[in-house]
């Protein structure tokens, strides 16, 4: 076998006269150098991997104009900043809850509570329950000072002012209403016990009953605050001695905060239907026309969706006001 060196030189002995440069061309192919063909087949694979990583829809004329972006990206990015910390969303305010207005009792006899709270303030109720009074004895304490009120202890014409109000009852009522202040353990158990609270305390009282309807209680002799002394125009809601009660799920609650109850109390003289007597929620049906009744029932259940006769009006207003009327509260 001949070695390598015989092969390449054989039959060559003058050829570094002829070429000073014959030795590198010689040797170039199998040298370490940037022209070997070694070399550039590692240069040229480089090159394809980078170019695989192109877009493979552009074309060949393309490929060229890409691979320098490439680079060219990827050297600007390595100077460019580090990104900052997207900015944080400020956290949104909570909403808030409405605020709790109405005062619910505790104790049993709610009606008496609401008044007694609306007489003494709601602190003085708390306070009698945090150290500890008993809440019973207390009640009968200030049930008795209204039965001797109006038994005549107090004043020869007590018992009368009973009948100065914008409800008008009879003087069976009267002595039953008496009778009641002392022998009935609850005086929420009827609604004629509103008589009393509001003469003895002289304060209006507006209680909403529910379902649209309400009632509202007042002095013959009491005065608003716009000088107003007709019974039945309803003209003191926007007095700070005004009282409104509500009846719900068998007992009474009281609105605690002034604007909320004027406002309310507005509410319902215009959308609401106010019974004509604590006994009576309506006249008969001979006293109204119409489309007095037609008011009425809109204002209780909405807009008939049928057309309704007049007596199947007055019927379905006086069921429900009945049943207003024959709540049994605690």
């Amino acid at each position: 076998m001949i070695p390598v060196y015989t092969e390449l030189f054989y039959d060559r002995k003058d050829i570094f006269k002829q070429n000073p440069n014959a030795l590198s061309d010689i040797l170039g192919p199998w040298m370490l150098t940037s022209n070997s063909k070694f070399i550039k087949s590692d240069i040229e694979e480089k090159k394809k991997k980078e170019e695989n990583q192109l877009d493979l829809s552009l074309d060949k004329s393309d490929k060229s104009l890409a691979l320098e972006l490439l680079l060219e990206n990827m050297s600007i990015k390595s100077l460019e900043k580090p990104l900052e910390k997207p900015l944080e969303k400020p956290l949104e305010k909570p909403l808030e809850k409405p605020l709790k207005t109405k005062f619910y009792p505790r104790h049993p006899d709610s009606l008496f509570w609401c008044m007694y709270v609306a007489n003494h303030s709601q602190s003085v109720y708390e306070r009698n329950i945090a150290i500890g009074t008993n809440m019973i004895n207390l009640m009968m304490s200030e049930k008795r000072e209204l039965f001797e009120y109006f038994n005549g202890s107090a004043t020869a014409n007590a018992g009368s002012e009973l009948k100065q109000t914008n409800h008008k009852i009879t003087n069976i009522k009267l002595n039953e209403i008496k009778s009641n202040l002392m022998t009935q353990p609850s005086m929420a158990s009827s609604l004629l016990s509103l008589i009393p609270c509001c003469v003895y305390w002289r304060r209006p009282i507006y209680v909403d009953l529910g379902d649209n309807c309400y009632l509202h209680f007042v002095r013959n002799d009491y005065v608003a605050d716009n000088d107003s002394t007709d019974d039945n125009d309803d003209s003191t809601e926007d007095n700070d001695d005004t009282i409104l009660l509500y009846v719900n799920k068998g007992s009474y609650s009281m609105e605690t905060n002034v604007n909320v109850r004027r406002s309310h109390i507005a509410h319902m003289r215009e959308a609401y239907y106010k019974f004509m007597n604590v006994e009576k929620a309506l006249c008969g049906i001979g006293a109204y026309k119409t489309d007095e009744l037609t008011e009425i029932y809109n204002k209780l259940f909405g807009p008939a969706t049928d057309k309704m006769t007049k007596q199947a009006m007055y019927e379905k207003i006086g069921g429900l006001c009945g049943k207003k009327l024959a709540d049994k509260l605690r």
